[in-house]
């Protein structure tokens, strides 16, 4: 009777044990299954990093040759402003000069000579 008590308390020992295993291999299969998720998505956001870091760069380079092409208009703004201003000191001078000239012209009409 002893002998059958002894293996009725090891059959429930081992049945529990292999409840314990099962619940430990489900719980492995959900963490395996997690772990690769979480390994899918990390793969997904390096892609999706380097695919960002591609338009980040295309965006640079535009933003480059547009900087490039600003400086380009603004050394042709200063040349023209340069040019404008030359004018506008060549108009003055050409305003003094018919001053000067209408003012001896002026004398001339009222002194004879």
């Amino acid at each position: 009777m002893e002998l059958d008590n002894e293996k009725k308390i090891q059959t429930e020992a081992n049945i529990k044990l292999i409840k314990e295993k099962e619940k430990v291999a489900e719980e492995k299969e959900a963490l395996d299954s997690t772990i690769f998720s979480l390994y899918r998505d990390q793969t997904q956001l390096r892609n999706d990093k380097a695919t960002k870091e591609n338009e980040i760069s295309g965006l640079v380079e535009q933003i480059n040759h547009k900087n490039a092409d600003i400086i380009d208009l603004d050394i042709k703004v200063m040349k023209v402003q340069e040019n404008f201003d030359s004018l506008n000191q060549q108009r003055d001078e050409l305003k003094k000069g018919n001053k000067k000239i209408a003012k001896r012209h002026v004398v001339r009409n009222i002194i004879p000579s």
